[in-house]
C-alpha cells in the first residue's frame, strides 16, 4: 500500500482531483488505515481516506482538513510527516481571504511562504513532494510569451529572452507574490524530490466565481452583458486536463525535470472567451429548448437574447500571459487536450444546473 498526503482537499484543484479518481480510478472512502488512525494526535476514529488502484498499486489518499493537519503549524505536519511514510505529498493548500473575508489578507504571502518552507524542510521524510507554482515566476510586469521552464530553472545557460518587444535578462519579479513563488521554485530546482507544477490559468467546477470564464458564465447566465477591463492572450487550462496531467505526472518513476508548466500551449484572448461562453449559452438553450412545449415564436425569442455584448473598460491589450508546454508533453507522450469550445461547454452546462437555471 502506497500513501498519498493531499493538502487543500477541499479546495478547487482538490476537489477536482478526489472526484476524477472516484469516478475514473473506482476510488472510495473507507475508515483510515492503522498506522494512520494510531499515530496522528489530530485524527480520530472516524477519519476517512480514499482508496484505489492504479496499475496493480493500491493506494491510500490522505486529504486532512486544517484542523487535522494545519501547514503553518511546523509541530503538526512534522508529524504527519514524521508518522507516516507518505509516498507523494500533494503540497496545494493556499491560505487567501478571497471567500472568507475573515482570514487576514495582509498575510497571505507570509503564510504561504512558510507552508511551503515547512514542507520543503521535512522534503526528506516523504518520497517526492509536488508543489502548485506560478506563472508569476516569470515576472508579470512585461509580456510573458510561450514562456519555457529553462529560463528560470538555469538562467546561466540562457542569456536572454524577449519580454515586451527587447532582449533583456529574464527578471526577478518585482511583485511579493511573484517573488514568494519565484523563491519557491529557485529553492526546489535545488533539491532532489521537490518538484514545480507551475500553473497559468486553470478553470473549472469548484473554482472561485469572480475567475474570468466562471464569471462570464454566470454573467450570461443572468443576462448581463460581460464587462471585462481589457483585452489580454492567455493560457487557460481545463481543470480535468489539468488532473489528468496531475495523475501521469506523480506516477511515474522517474521525473526529467523539477519544474513543469501545467499548460495547454494554446492561446486565446478575453473577446474569443466570450464569445466561447456565449456560443456554449447558444448550445445549452438550444438543448432545453428541445425538451420544452415551446411555440416557435417564443423560442425564436428567447434565442436571439441569448448572446452577451461584451465591453472593455480599456482599449489595447494587456501584458500577454502564456507559456510552453513542450516540456509537459516531452514528459507525458501521447496527451490529447479537451477541446476548449467543449470545456466551456462543459462549465456552462455544470453551472447552470447547479444554479437551477430555467428559461
Amino acid at each position: 500500500m502506497k500513501r498519498i498526503l493531499l493538502t487543500g482537499g477541499s479546495g478547487f484543484v482538490g476537489r477536482n482531483l478526489t472526484e476524477y479518481i472516484k469516478e475514473n480510478l473506482g476510488g472510495e472512502m473507507r475508515p483510515a488505515s492503522r498506522i494512520i488512525l494510531d499515530t496522528i494526535s489530530t485524527v480520530t476514529s472516524t477519519f476517512e481516506s480514499l482508496y484505489f488502484e492504479k496499475d496493480g498499486e493500491k493506494y491510500e489518499l490522505c486529504a486532512p482538513t486544517s484542523r487535522q493537519l494545519n501547514v503553518l503549524d511546523e509541530e503538526s505536519v512534522c508529524e504527519w510527516l514524521g508518522s507516516v511514510r507518505f509516498d507523494i505529498v500533494l503540497h496545494f493548500a493556499v491560505y487567501t481571504d478571497a471567500v472568507d473575508k475573515n482570514k487576514d489578507g495582509t498575510k497571505i504571502l507570509d503564510y504561504n511562504l512558510r507552508s511551503f518552507m515547512i514542507f520543503y524542510k521535512y522534503r526528506n521524510l516523504c518520497g517526492r513532494l509536488f508543489y502548485s507554482g506560478s506563472g508569476a515566476e516569470y515576472d508579470k510586469n512585461y509580456d510573458i510569451i510561450s514562456a519555457k521552464e529553462e529560463i528560470l530553472d538555469d538562467p546561466d545557460s540562457v542569456s536572454s529572452e524577449v519580454l515586451n518587444g527587447s532582449d533583456v535578462i529574464q527578471l526577478i519579479p518585482t511583485d511579493p507574490y511573484g517573488l514568494m513563488k519565484y523563491t519557491c521554485g529557485r529553492l526546489i530546482e535545488q533539491s532532489d524530490n521537490v518538484y514545480n507544477l507551475r500553473i497559468f490559468g486553470l478553470f473549472g467546477k469548484y473554482e472561485y466565481e469572480f475567475r474570468f470564464i466562471s464569471d462570464m458564465c454566470l454573467r450570461s447566465l443572468s443576462g448581463r452583458p460581460f464587462e471585462v477591463r481589457q483585452n489580454v492572450l492567455f493560457d487557460y487550462l481545463w481543470i480535468e486536463d489539468f488532473v489528468r496531467m496531475l495523475m501521469a505526472v506523480i506516477f511515474k518513476d522517474e521525473l526529467k525535470y523539477h519544474s513543469y508548466n501545467m499548460v495547454s500551449g494554446q492561446k486565446y484572448n478575453l473577446q474569443q472567451l466570450c464569445d466561447m461562453v456565449n456560443e456554449a449559452a447558444v448550445e445549452y438553450r438550444e438543448q432545453m429548448l428541445e425538451d420544452e412545449d415551446t411555440d416557435a415564436k417564443t423560442k425564436d425569442k428567447i434565442m436571439r437574447l441569448v448572446k452577451q455584448p461584451v465591453i472593455f473598460a480599456k482599449d489595447g491589450m494587456n501584458n500577454e500571459y502564456t507559456a510552453s508546454n513542450e516540456r509537459i508533453l516531452e514528459e507525458l507522450g501521447d496527451f490529447e487536450y479537451t477541446d476548449m469550445q467543449q470545456a466551456v461547454d462543459n462549465l456552462y452546462f455544470w453551472y447552470a444546473k447547479e444554479k437551477g437555471f430555467s428559461l
